[in-house]
This record gives structure tokens, C-alpha cells and sequence, in this order.
């Protein structure tokens, strides 16, 4: 057992110890978990209380973006409404269940933080466990009930790291694990109106359910690791053996394992409480709870009890094992480091295996395979506007933002949505296309116009993709970009519709977070999409003919679609992952009138007409300095980034160029066009900070060198 792995067991071991429960002495086994039982009861319903505290709701409410949730909720139900595809389970979901996700999405990818080890509070170096402390005074006002004692490995300092149970604290701390998480997550769901409850789980974890509307059930979600609706991913993923889940509220206990578990039999038996004895104590402090209740209110909590005991008995009876299918969709714990999901026995073992996973083990979030809206603006374009006026870099490039987004599949808090960011730091993961003989997708689409100046349809130009943050057996090899026009999709011509854009095979990332650039090709010929979906490749000579490649260089799409049809690595890779695909049309303004320029399409792309567009734009960028458009010191800094590409071809410091330090040339036009037909993209890299990111490979150095050539020839 390495160090790391004893660290977790010790931690594992200190969070054991702090569950619900009284000395032994000489109790039984079965008087042992009543203890435990009656004491996560007791604070369970003190959490619940805290929560319904309307100057904490307020205060959570404060840091909630809710109009910009609910406005997301309300755009993706519209959506998906429209394609026919809003459906769980048989049942419509509502405004409320996207809202849920949304906040659950929110949650944890900006506000809440989760923490393996917690940075040197001295000078920010790693650090390492050095042990379990009581907490002092101070922490304890804070309900603190151990703090996590670590070691700088710098500078020798010691951090604390109390495990604050306060919810109001935990607003302002925004840190910690699934225990920070589920309790501040369920302050959330009140204060923006959700009837919520706090999960318990016997085997040290906790959660979130709400009541869904339309559903008309209870519904899981885990905060921590962004699941919703996915009650089986426990016993099924992480490999835990349930005993007893309990859910509490200001209004009731109920004992709802049944919902997590087909093996109910064999988890009765683990237990050494009768579950008449947990059934009757439920039963007494649920009715003590709503002694004081309003007729009214009491006879629809009883119905949605009612309901409630119908589902939990039919699942308390169903004893089938999960099929390959259900189990391939649910993975071990994301959270946390590897010895510590192992310490917990959570890491489970679906996410080892590798090979095509089953259609129907697809992520069960709203958000998979249904449509979410993207932001018109990214979320960072505060950091990179331009003088000239509101337009963000990215939108002057030619970017295409805004819209909406599906995928063929997803995990859970690696959406499609996170493709379309403008970073790095996340990333797209799908499960059912990476391994051999998988196929996996990513779609774009431009959303109905709200405004006269809305975008609803594009050419494409140009696309990069990125390689994800590890793994590099799931990075695309072989992929389809296509093209789908508002014609087609007003005639719903959704499977023959889609054109050919371009076709790439055998291509390599040679490092995480690469970004590659690719133009479009536009082949003449292909096979049409459901030919291609069958077949994974291009059929030469196939009946379904395509516009010539001028015409689609010129045609404006309404969607577009990347099609993976091989990983790196099938054999090896699981899954398929990319942390962005972004696509370009025309930068706006477009100064060069790439429109009518033979090579646009091969703007940022290899050969000849490469460097012929380069040409043109260092040209373009001389006629601008000579009528006053262009200051002596743009095209100097110009001449000095093409210099250092071409100089210094393997310097990592000069392909990323810091756009707050080039904002005098990302405000030109000509200059812009011309740093985007060497190959430099808008890329989100660096926590919030916007850089221009050299595309990999030597053609952008070689197209480098032919603009310094151009302009070192006029300055």
C-alpha cells in the first residue's frame, strides 16, 4: 500500500467515526445501528431546519444566477419540445426539471469546489495528509466536527482543513466533499423553490432528491457528481453494498433503499435492525413533524405518500440484476483521487472496461442526446472585449456562438455543452463511441430568431478541434463534419439532409490540450448520412450527390454535425472525449472578402493555397497601414509574433499569445484576419484569461515565415 493510498485510509477511517452513531460499550450489533439511525435522523432534520431559514435561503438565493438558469431551463424545454424529444420515462419533463439541472450544473462547475488536498494556505504549493485533529473553537461554532491536518511540501507550513457542516458557512467556503456538497446543494434547491430532501446513506454518502411535478415522483440527484435521475449508480457503479438510505425532510422520514437497489433481499440481510422497527420510528417522527400541518397541506403530502410506497414496494420486488446495458452507463466514483475512491471501495469497475458500450447506456440527465442552449457570449468575454465596441474576439474571428448543442451521449458533468465553451479546462466525454466499432457525434444548431439581428444559419469555413486533459487512446482519429441547411430541416429531412463538409482519417494528437485546425475540404461525392452512419466511412461513388465544393463554401447551414468513427486507440479507449470543438465562419467585418477568395477554404489549412491566403492578408495588412487603418506599432508587433513563430518554431511561450497583450491587434480587422490565417485561434487556456493559440504543426510555422517575409519587406 503506497502513502497516498494510506493517507485515503485514514481519512476513510476519520469519516467513519464521525457518522451518526454512540459509543458501543456493550451493544449489540442491532443496537449499534439504532444508535446510528436515530442520530442520522436527529441531524438530518437539523439540516433540513437550517435550510428552511429564509435569511439563509435569501443568502444562498444572492449567489444563485437564477434568471439566467431559469431563462436556460425555459430555452432547453423549448427546444426539445420542438425535436420531439422531451421525454423521460414516458412522462414530459417540465420547466422545473431543467431548472434542477441547470442549478446542479451551476453548482458544480462554478460555485462549489471540490478538495482531494487543499493548496498551502501560506504560499499555494501541494500539499499532503498529516492526520485528523479535533476542530479548535473557532471551527467548532462552524459545526466543524474534525479538521484535516496537511503539510506544504514546499515550504513545510500546515493547513487546516475543517469539515464544516454550517450551510451558511459553506456558502462562503464554496469547498469540500460530498458531504459540504450535499448540504449547501440542498440550501440551493430550497431557496430557488424546489421541494427538497437530504439522502443519508448508511455507507458514508449523501445527496439530493426533489419532487418532480411532472414526473410525479421523487428524483435523484447527486450534486457532487453532477447525476440526475440515476438512482442505481451506486450499487451498480461505484460497487457500494447498500444497507439503509434514508431521505429526510421538515415533513417526513422515509426509508427509501428500495429506489437504490435491485437487490433488495440480499440488502435486508446485511441488516441487523428489523425494518418494521425502522419503518415504525419513520412513521412516528413523520407524523410528529406534521402535527400542526393544514388539512389541506397534510392530504397532499399523504397522496405523494401514497405514490411514494407504490414505487418503493415495486421496487422492493424487483430482484432482476441490472443488464449489461444498464450497468455499462453507470461508472465508478468521478470524484475524488484514485486512493481515496479506493479507500471507500467507490472507484467500482464499469469504467475499466474497454470496448463499445451500448446505445442505451447513454448519460439519463435531460441533457444527453436533448438540446441545451450555448450562451451568445462565452462566459469570459468581460476579460476580451475590444475598444472598437461590445463585440467579444471570439465573435469577431468568426466564431459561432450562441445556439444550441446535443450529443450522442455524455458523462456526467462532461457534457456536449462543454465542447462549445471556448476552454480547455473541461471537456466532452461519451461513453458509447469510443471503443471498437463505436460512433459518437456532436451536433450544433443555431436557435430560432428572438431579434432582427440573430444568426440562423452560417457557412463553415473552418473548425479546431482540442485534445482532452488525459487519456489519449480516446482522442478522434477518423471523423465526418457535415452540414445540415434550414431547408432540410424545415422539410424534416433530418437523416438525408446532412452534406459532406469534410472528411479527416489518421489524425494524431501528439499532446493534451492541442489544439488542431482543419479547413473544409468539401468533397464532391459521398454516401448519404444514414449510408455513412452505417457503413463509419465514405463510400466512393455513392448515390447521393453533393453540391460542388464552391457552392458549399458559400451555402449558410443551419447545423452542423462531427462524427467520430474511430479513436486513437479503439482497442484501449472506452470512451471518446475532446475538451473543444470550435467552428468559424467569416470574421466579422471580413476586411479580405474571404467570401470571394478561391482559397478561404483553406484558411489556416495546409499547402499552397495556404500560403497564398497569408500572402494576400500580409498585403491586405500593408494597404491598411498605407491608408492610416493600421498604426506603425500594430504591424511592428505584427512583424515581431510572425518573427518568433518563424524563429523559434518549438518555443511553446510563442504560439500563445496573451489577447490582452495583442488587443491592438484583435481591435483591427486586417490584423485579426491576418494572426487567424497563420492559425492562431481564441482560446480559453488559462482559468479566465482569453489567448490566441497557434495551431499545431509546421505549416503554421512555414505560413509565419511567408508574412514576415511580406510585411519585413514594407516596415
Amino acid at each position: 500500500m503506497d502513502l497516498d493510498e494510506l493517507l485515503a485510509r485514514q481519512l476513510q477511517h476519520a469519516e467513519l467515526a464521525e457518522a451518526p452513531q454512540a459509543p458501543s460499550g456493550g451493544r449489540t450489533r442491532q443496537e449499534q445501528e439504532k444508535v446510528q439511525l436515530l442520530g442520522a435522523i436527529e441531524s438530518g432534520l437539523d439540516l433540513c431546519s437550517k435550510c428552511e431559514d429564509e435569511e439563509l435561503q435569501a443568502l444562498a438565493l444572492s449567489l444563485i444566477p437564477l434568471d439566467e438558469l431559469a431563462d436556460s431551463a425555459k430555452r432547453t424545454k423549448q427546444l426539445n419540445q420542438q425535436e420531439g424529444s422531451n421525454a423521460a420515462g414516458g412522462r414530459v419533463l417540465d420547466v422545473q426539471d431543467y431548472l434542477a439541472c441547470e442549478l446542479m450544473q451551476w453548482f458544480k462547475r462554478s460555485f462549489f469546489k471540490w478538495v482531494n488536498a487543499p493548496p498551502c494556505a501560506f504560499c499555494g504549493s501541494k500539499t499532503t495528509g498529516a492526520g485528523v485533529q479535533p476542530p479548535n473553537q473557532e471551527e467548532r461554532a462552524f459545526q466543524a466536527s474534525r479538521t484535516e491536518i496537511y503539510c506544504c511540501s514546499v515550504c513545510s507550513s500546515i493547513t487546516r482543513f475543517p469539515r464544516f457542516n454550517d450551510v451558511g458557512k459553506l456558502l462562503e467556503t464554496r469547498k469540500g466533499r460530498c458531504g459540504e456538497f450535499a448540504n449547501a446543494a440542498l440550501l440551493c434547491c430550497r431557496a430557488i423553490g424546489l421541494t427538497a430532501r437530504y439522502i443519508w446513506d448508511s455507507e458514508d454518502h449523501v445527496w439530493t432528491e426533489y419532487w418532480s411535478d411532472a414526473l410525479q415522483r421523487w428524483v435523484h440527484m447527486d450534486f457532487c457528481e453532477a447525476a440526475w435521475d440515476k438512482s442505481l449508480l451506486y450499487e451498480g457503479g461505484w460497487k457500494k453494498k447498500l444497507k439503509y438510505v434514508l431521505a429526510i425532510c421538515p415533513t417526513s422520514v422515509v426509508d427509501v433503499t428500495a429506489r437504490y437497489t435491485r437487490q433488495y433481499a440480499v440488502v435486508s440481510q446485511r441488516r441487523a435492525v428489523p425494518d418494521s422497527w425502522l419503518q415504525a420510528q419513520a412513521q412516528t417522527v413523520t407524523q410528529q413533524l406534521r402535527a400542526s400541518l393544514p388539512p389541506g397541506v397534510l392530504r397532499a403530502l399523504e397522496l405523494r405518500d401514497v405514490s411514494e410506497q407504490l414505487e418503493l414496494l415495486g421496487r422492493a420486488t424487483e430482484q432482476s440484476p441490472l443488464s449489461a446495458e444498464e450497468a455499462a452507463g453507470l461508472k465508478g466514483r468521478q470524484t475524488g483521487d484514485d486512493a481515496w475512491k479506493r479507500a471507500r471501495g467507490e472507484d467500482g469497475d464499469a469504467c475499466k472496461t474497454s470496448g463499445l458500450q451500448p446505445e442505451s447506456s447513454r448519460s439519463s440527465t435531460p441533457a444527453a442526446t436533448m438540446w441545451r442552449p450555448l450562451p451568445m457570449r462565452q462566459e469570459h468575454d468581460e476579460y476580451v472585449d475590444v475598444p472598437s465596441g461590445p463585440t467579444s474576439v471570439c465573435a469577431r474571428a468568426g466564431r459561432l456562438m450562441g445556439g444550441a448543442c446535443r450529443a450522442s451521449g455524455e458523462n456526467s458533468g462532461e457534457e456536449a455543452v462543454n465542447a462549445f465553451d471556448g476552454g480547455v479546462l473541461t471537456k466532452w466525454l461519451d461513453f458509447g463511441g469510443g471503443g471498437l466499432g463505436g460512433s459518437a457525434w456532436l451536433e450544433f444548431r443555431f436557435m430560432d430568431p428572438e431579434g432582427a439581428s440573430a444568426q440562423t444559419s452560417s457557412p463553415l469555413l473552418s473548425y479546431d478541434i482540442v485534445s482532452a486533459n488525459d487519456s489519449p487512446e480516446r482522442d478522434p482519429r477518423d471523423w465526418v463534419v457535415e452540414g445540415l441547411s434550414l431547408q432540410d430541416e424545415q422539410a424534416g429531412n433530418l437523416t438525408d439532409g446532412w452534406q459532406v463538409l469534410d472528411v479527416r482519417k489518421e489524425v494524431t494528437f501528439t499532446d493534451r490540450h492541442q489544439l488542431r485546425s482543419f479547413a473544409c475540404t468539401f468533397p464532391h461525392k459521398a454516401s448519404s448520412s444514414a449510408q455513412q452512419q452505417q457503413a463509419g466511412s465514405l463510400a466512393a461513388g455513392g448515390e447521393h450527390a453533393m453540391p460542388s465544393p464552391p457552392a458549399l463554401a458559400h451555402a449558410h447551414w443551419r447545423r452542423f454535425r462531427l462524427r467520430i468513427t474511430s479513436t486513437a486507440d479503439p482497442a484501449a479507449a472506452n470512451s471518446v472525449q475532446l475538451a473543444a470543438w470550435n467552428l468559424f465562419g467569416l470574421p466579422q467585418p471580413d476586411p479580405l472578402n474571404l467570401t470571394l477568395l478561391p482559397s478561404c477554404s483553406s484558411l489556416g489549412a495546409a499547402g499552397e493555397s495556404g500560403l497564398e491566403a497569408c500572402q494576400q492578408a500580409a498585403h491586405q495588412v500593408i494597404q491598411a497601414k498605407l491608408a492610416c487603418l493600421l498604426t506603425t506599432q500594430q504591424v511592428e508587433l505584427l512583424l515581431k509574433v510572425m518573427a518568433n513563430v518563424a524563429n523559434h518554431p518549438e518555443d511553446p511561450r510563442y504560439r500563445r499569445l496573451r489577447a490582452s497583450k495583442v488587443l491592438s491587434l484583435a481591435s483591427s480587422p486586417e490584423a485579426l484576419v491576418l494572426l487567424l490565417a497563420t492559425g492562431f485561434r481564441p482560446l480559453v487556456s488559462d482559468g479566465p484569461a482569453l489567448f490566441f493559440v497557434l495551431e499545431a504543426g509546421e505549416h503554421a510555422v512555414h505560413r509565419a515565415a511567408c508574412i514576415v517575409k511580406v510585411l519585413g519587406s514594407s516596415v
